[in-house]
C-alpha cells in the first residue's frame, strides 16, 4: 500500500532533464533527417520552447517535436538527442517529462572576449550562462505550474575549448576547474548539491584539428572520477557526418541510448 501511494507522489511531480552544451547538443540534423516516429509529435514529452529574437518571456512548454521546436534559432531549426531520449524516458517511466534545453554551436566554456563567439563563463554579460537562467530556466518553472524535479543536467561541450582559439586563451587547461565550477553553478541553481551531472566525452576523431583535445578529455575523465555523482559517456565508435565533428542521426541516437541506461532510474 506504501508503495502504491508513493507511485501516486511520484506522479505528481513532474520530471525535469536538462541538456546544455555547443553544437552536438543542439544537434546538427533537420527534420527531414528523421523517421517515424521521431519526426513526429511526441505525447507526453514536453520540451520549453522559445525561438531566438524574441522577449526573453516568450518561451512556452509544447509537445516535442524534432526539428521544429528542439532548438532556439527560428531559421535553422536542428534536433539532437532530446528527440531520441525524450521517447525513451517517457515510455520506460509510463509518465509524462520535460526536456529543458539551451545550447549554442560554437559556444565555449572559457571566456572568450569578443563578440566573435559566445560563451559559458558566468561574467560574460548576455551570453550562454546568463541566457540559459533568464531565458529558460526562469520562464521554464514559472510557466509550468505544477512541481517539478530536476532528474540530472547533460552536458555536450568541450570541442570549442580544445579547439585551435581555445588553446589561445588556455581554455584546454582550465576546462577542469570551468566545467567544475559550472557544475557547482547548476546544482547550487536548482538547491540539489548531488544532482546528477552527465558528461557527453569528446571522440577522439576530432584529435587532428583540435589540439586541445587530450586534455579537455582528460578533464572530462578526471572530474567523473573524482565526483561519484558526476557520469562520463564514452562516445568511442559513436556515428558521425563526415565533417569529423558532428553527429549523424545514428551517433545522436547512440548518444541518447547511452545516456537513457544511465539516468532511466534517476
Amino acid at each position: 500500500m506504501i508503495d502504491f501511494f508513493n507511485s501516486l507522489l511520484r506522479h505528481d511531480v513532474f520530471p525535469v532533464y536538462g541538456l546544455g552544451g555547443q553544437s552536438n547538443a543542439e544537434g546538427r540534423i533537420f527534420a527531414s533527417d528523421l523517421s517515424s516516429p521521431y519526426n513526429e509529435p511526441q505525447p507526453g514529452v514536453e520540451i520549453f520552447f522559445k525561438p531566438d529574437g524574441t522577449s526573453s518571456d516568450n518561451g512556452e512548454w509544447q509537445t516535442l517535436h524534432g526539428g521544429v521546436n528542439t532548438s532556439y534559432r527560428q531559421e535553422d531549426l536542428r534536433s539532437g538527442i532530446e528527440t531520441f531520449l525524450g521517447k525513451a524516458l517517457k515510455e520506460y517511466k509510463n509518465s509524462e517529462i520535460g526536456i529543458l534545453k539551451c545550447a549554442k554551436f560554437s559556444s565555449m566554456l572559457a571566456k572568450w572576449n569578443t563578440t566573435s563567439r559566445e560563451d559559458w563563463a558566468p561574467d560574460s554579460a548576455g551570453e550562454m550562462y546568463q541566457r540559459s537562467r533568464e531565458w529558460f530556466h526562469a520562464p521554464a518553472i514559472a510557466k509550468l505550474e505544477k512541481p517539478f524535479d530536476l532528474k540530472c543536467y547533460i552536458w555536450i561541450q568541450g570541442e570549442a575549448d580544445a579547439s585551435t582559439q581555445g588553446v589561445s586563451i588556455n581554455a584546454h587547461t582550465n576546462y577542469e576547474a570551468n566545467l567544475t565550477a559550472y557544475i557547482a553553478s547548476v546544482r547550487d541553481l536548482y538547491e540539489k548539491p548531488n544532482l546528477p551531472f552527465i558528461i557527453v566525452g569528446l571522440n577522439d576523431i576530432i584529435e587532428p584539428n583540435y589540439p586541445g583535445y587530450a586534455t579537455v578529455r582528460a578533464a572530462q575523465e578526471a572530474i567523473a572520477a573524482n565526483d561519484p555523482n558526476v557520469y562520463l559517456i564514452d562516445t568511442e565508435g559513436f556515428s558521425f557526418q563526415s565533417d569529423n565533428l558532428h553527429y549523424d542521426v545514428l551517433g545522436l541516437q547512440q548518444i541518447a541510448d547511452a545516456v537513457f541506461e544511465v539516468i532511466k532510474d534517476f
